[in-house]
C-alpha cells in the first residue's frame, strides 16, 4: 500500500540518517513517526521489503537499494528499479495481464479487491501504488499503456534499452578500431544473455 517512489524515499532517509541498525522503535522516530506501531510506518516497511531494499528484521539496506541509491555504473538505478518491480510476485502477474494495454483503475481496484478479500478503499489504494510505482520505474508511457518489454532491464518505455538494440562503439584494449556489442536478452527479467563483441567494421559488412 506504498508505492515505488515514496518507498525509495523511505529507504533514502533511513540511509542517509544512519539508522540502518537501529532499532524499529528509533528508524520510526528518525524518519518522522511517533512510534513503530504507526500504520504509515509499517506500510512503508512492508513495501520496502516487497521491492527488496530492506532484508533483515531490522532496517538494513539490500544491495538492490544500495544500487539505487549509490549507483557504480551507467542505469543501474534504472535496473534497481525495474528488479524492485519484479520483485513482487502480484505485480508480475498484473505486468503480463496488462502487458501493451491500457491501465484501467477501476479494473486494477477490483482485481486487488478479489485477490485479497479487500473492500474498496484499500483495494483502491493498492491500485495506485502499482500504478505509481510503475510509472515510477517506466513501465507505463504517458498515453497510460503499460510496457514490460525487457523485464527489470528495460530502458524507457516502448522502447528497448539502447545496450539491447542498437550498437554501442566501444574502444578497444590496444587503442585500435572500435567494436560494436549487440546483446540478446534470453529471459524475461534479463538475468540471462547472449552478448556479440566484433569490429565495428565487420558488422557494417553484415548489415549490407
Amino acid at each position: 500500500m506504498a508505492d515505488l517512489e515514496e518507498t525509495v524515499e523511505f529507504v533514502r532517509q533511513i540511509h542517509e540518517r544512519g539508522l540502518e541498525n537501529a532499532s524499529m522503535p528509533e528508524v520510526a522516530r528518525g524518519v518522522g513517526f511517533s512510534h513503530a506501531s504507526s500504520t504509515p510506518f509499517a506500510r512503508k516497511i512492508a513495501a520496502a521489503r516487497h521491492f527488496g531494499f530492506l532484508g533483515s528484521r531490522r532496517a538494513e539496506l539490500t544491495g538492490l537499494a544500495r544500487e539505487y541509491l549509490r549507483p557504480t555504473e551507467e542505469g543501474a538505478d534504472r535496473k534497481a528499479l525495474r528488479t524492485a518491480i519484479y520483485s513482487v510476485g502480484e505485480y508480475v502477474k498484473l505486468i503480463e495481464q496488462y502487458d501493451n494495454k491500457r491501465i484501467n483503475q477501476a479494473m486494477l481496484t477490483n482485481w486487488f479487491a478479489r485477490n485479497f478479500s479487500l473492500q474498496n478503499p484499500a483495494a483502491s489504494i493498492c491500485a495506485r501504488s502499482f500504478v505509481q510505482s510503475l510509472k515510477f520505474a517506466g513501465l507505463i508511457s504517458g498515453d497510460e499503456v503499460l510496457h514490460s518489454a525487457g523485464g527489470s532491464e528495460a530502458g524507457v518505455p516502448g522502447q528497448k534499452a539502447q545496450d539491447e538494440l542498437d550498437p554501442i562503439a566501444l574502444e578497444s584494449k590496444n587503442g585500435g578500431a572500435g567494436e560494436q556489442r549487440f546483446v540478446l536478452p534470453l529471459d524475461r527479467n534479463g538475468s540471462r544473455k547472449f552478448t556479440v563483441i566484433s569490429p565495428a567494421i565487420f558488422m557494417r559488412n553484415v548489415r549490407s
